[in-house]
């Protein structure tokens, strides 16, 4: 899903910009925000020692999705392990966010329209 050579930049910085404003997550009758950040791409660098093209599995996705909810939302208390129980109790979560960027990795091509 994340897969990109090691350096490449994330396609969200490339020229070929691809940008989805953020959704809106629901944890314990709590909205969260959930967008692409560098602050979230950083919190996942020093929680893991990995760049954000290295993500391979399910805990680097799991600790992705944590560094995006901490770097989006100042209100997001939660630890890490706390956080791994809230998406055993609501696996939606995980859910919400591989759609959200399933959409980022895979746009929709543009039309491309002919000239007359």
């Amino acid at each position: 899903m994340f897969k990109n050579r090691v350096g490449e930049i994330p396609t969200l910085f490339t020229k070929r910009k691809i940008y989805m404003d953020a959704i809106t997550i629901k944890i314990r009758q709590k909205d969260y925000s959930i967008k692409q950040s560098f602050r979230s791409y950083l919190l996942f660098e020093e929680m893991t020692n990995k760049q954000i093209s290295e993500i391979e599995t399910l805990k680097d996705i799991l600790t992705l999705l944590y560094c995006t909810l901490k770097g989006c939302n100042k209100d997001f208390n939660f630890s890490f392990d706390e956080y791994i129980d809230l998406i055993d109790e609501d696996s939606t979560i995980l859910a919400k966010f591989n759609d959200y960027n399933s959409v980022l990795s895979n746009p929709t091509p543009e039309k491309k329209t002919k000239k007359v």
